[in-house]
């Protein structure tokens, strides 16, 4: 079984509807013909009926996300101002450079 959806469009994000190219065929082989949207890592393969204005190309994957385990939350005394980061760096046994996630 797949999901093939034969209808609507496709541009790049920062592009206006202008850009916009109809779609022949967006196929997404593991997926069930009906249900909800694509999880996150689903692979499928796109048609377009022209190719784009400026042709799609490769992107970089994203990097992988932070292991649960190495992700550190800060919470304030009534849990209001949740902050979730990882240590960038390692400054001193009790200093680190953090970076938000």
């Amino acid at each position: 079984m797949s999901r093939v959806i034969t209808h609507g469009q496709v541009k790049r994000v920062s592009e206006t509807d202008a850009y916009a190219v109809p779609v022949e065929s967006l196929t997404f082989p593991t997926l069930a013909p009906v249900g909800p949207l694509p999880p996150a890592g689903t692979t499928g393969v796109l048609i377009t009926q022209r190719v784009p204005n400026t042709p799609y190309t490769p992107a970089p994957p994203p990097p992988p996300p932070v292991p649960a385990n190495q992700t550190i939350i800060y919470e304030d005394g009534n849990n209001n101002n949740t902050i979730y980061m990882r240590v960038a760096s390692v400054v001193g046994p009790a200093k680190y450079n953090m970076v938000v996630l």
